[in-house]
């Protein structure tokens, strides 16, 4: 089991709580589904596609989040009210 720490506001965060972005419904479903802790092969069963088409998926959340990992893209969501 892994704990993370995040303190607020985020000191990198290049995101105001203003911005919105565009994540596609299945950015969204996967972001949704990594914010439960599930892991990329858990989520590529619950939406029946591969892990590569998961990672994938990750990869577009990252770039749009401006996150450099899983869960600064979570706590950005979470910030932007995504999820």
């Amino acid at each position: 089991m892994t704990q993370i720490s995040l303190t607020l506001p985020y000191p990198h965060c290049k995101l105001s709580a203003g911005d919105r972005l565009n994540l596609s419904q299945r950015e969204t479903e996967v972001l949704t589904r990594l914010a439960r802790g599930l892991r990329d092969k858990a989520i590529a069963q619950e939406l029946f596609i591969s892990e590569s088409t998961v990672k994938f998926h990750i990869n577009g959340m990252l770039t749009k989040l401006q996150a450099k990992n899983r869960y600064q893209a979570i706590y950005q969501a979470t910030l932007q009210g995504l999820i």
